[in-house]
């Protein structure tokens, strides 16, 4: 989900996303993020994204922002982990 959010394109999910429940709430919150309960949903989020450019660049911006601020995050992980893990002249 991440990956169109950072290229400022708003999302589309189904209704199960246990896999990525966390930025699926950033990106719903932050109106980024839709969901689709079915096929019909689905066609009828993209015609409307399509036929509104101002409300797709708008959520895409929204979904971009997310995205912003939660960049970083495996460098600030693997910044943990050295900070935890014995250095590695010490063992």
């Amino acid at each position: 989900m991440i990956e169109p959010a950072a290229w400022g394109i708003p999302t589309i999910s189904g209704p199960y996303m246990h896999n990525f429940a966390t930025v699926a709430d950033l990106l719903k919150n932050a109106g980024g993020l839709a969901i689709a309960a079915d096929a019909v949903s689905l066609s009828n989020q993209i015609k409307q994204w399509l036929l509104n450019d101002k409300e797709r660049q708008v959520l895409g911006q929204r979904a971009r922002a997310v995205a912003k601020q939660n960049s970083g995050a495996l460098q600030r992980l693997l910044e943990e982990i050295d900070r935890l893990m014995p250095s590695s002249g010490k063992m």
